[in-house]
């Protein structure tokens, strides 16, 4: 029984681990889709900078065209940063999305050779009954036939 309750506590602690995995995945996951978000959102902002870089210059303002095109330096240079960090945030997916895999296929066997143990725990007992009936048959035959007066 101690064997038992040892094999439940240990499934339960690779369960745990396992969900553990699972949540580093939609950590990971989440990370990636912030970055990629922010990607987008600076993309916009610079195309609208840029857009009101162009407006200013045909409107004949220098000063307004060239702080535009600072501000979508700026963001150019932003965006590199976070298209970095975003490519950093996917391996970091790709790295927990392989060991929760991992994890899963450790889980199913821990699992399946848990199973295999109770299994042959039970067989064990089973044959154990077995040998314990078949000794006090044994042994009550041979009391009744001493009884009775026979040899054997």
């Amino acid at each position: 029984m101690a064997k038992r309750s040892g094999l439940e506590r240990l499934t339960r602690l690779y369960g745990r681990i396992e969900n553990l995995h699972a949540q580093h995945v939609k950590f990971a996951a989440s990370a990636v889709g912030e970055a990629e978000q922010a990607l987008r959102a600076h993309a916009s902002s610079d195309r609208e900078q840029e857009s009101k870089g162009r407006k200013a210059l045909a409107q004949g303002s220098r000063v307004e065209s060239l702080a535009g095109l600072h501000t979508a330096g700026a963001e150019a240079e932003r965006r590199s940063l976070l298209s970095s960090l975003a490519s950093e945030r996917r391996r970091t997916l790709e790295a927990a999305v392989e060991a929760h895999r991992i994890c899963r296929m450790e889980f199913a066997q821990m699992e399946e050779m848990i199973e295999r143990i109770k299994r042959e725990a039970e067989a064990v007992a089973a044959r154990s009954a077995q040998n314990v009936s078949d000794d006090r048959f044994l042994s009550r035959r041979h009391w009744t036939r001493r009884r009775e007066g026979s040899p054997h």
